[in-house]
């Protein structure tokens, strides 16, 4: 695409960005920082986990925002397999969308991507790329808290060495601060 070109997708890309935002309101408070716990599960593992996250996120519309993220999903134990323990944990961000149910209430939907390191007993493997989806719901308790309930499914969490890839189904709760 020759410059011209490139100059005129980009301003009229800013243009709808902008009819967008004016069409959709700005949230009071746009940043928040946030923890979770919940239960994990990884698919053909005997076991499941508790799993924690730590979040900072970002809101500049109502029904939209950004969310960068740690998640330790904790270890797993299978006696069956040969390499018996396994730990999952990493960083990542997500795309987060709102559908307000009423004036405390939003249904939220997750799409993401968490580079996730997998470790079998005391081996640590490169860490991949793993997609993130969820649904949800956060209830607003007052101006600056909320609290968020969430089911994730990760899927293809990679494990070169050994078993190859793993789907993480977790039901998670959390608190979240906004400023």
């Amino acid at each position: 695409m020759h410059k011209p070109a490139r100059h005129l997708v980009t301003i009229a890309a800013l243009l709808s960005a902008s009819a967008v935002m004016a069409e959709y309101p700005e949230h009071p408070y746009p940043w928040y920082i946030g923890a979770t716990l919940g239960k994990a599960q990884v698919e053909d593992f005997s076991s499941n986990s508790m799993r924690y996250d730590l979040i900072l996120g970002w809101q500049p519309l109502s029904y939209l925002a950004i969310e960068a993220s740690y998640i330790n999903l904790g270890k797993y134990v299978d006696a069956s397999a040969s390499d018996p323990l396994l730990r999952i944990d990493g960083f990542g961000g997500a795309l987060l969308g709102f559908l307000p149910i009423n004036d405390r209430v939003k249904a939220t939907g997750r799409l993401g991507l968490h580079r996730l390191d997998i470790e079998h007993g005391f081996e640590g493997y490169e860490a991949k790329l793993a997609r993130v989806v969820g649904v949800g719901a956060e209830w607003v308790l007052q101006d600056r808290l909320a609290m968020r309930f969430e089911f994730q499914h990760i899927a293809d969490i990679t494990d070169r060495h050994a078993n190859g890839k793993y789907d993480v189904n977790s039901l998670i709760a959390g608190v979240l601060y906004r400023f």
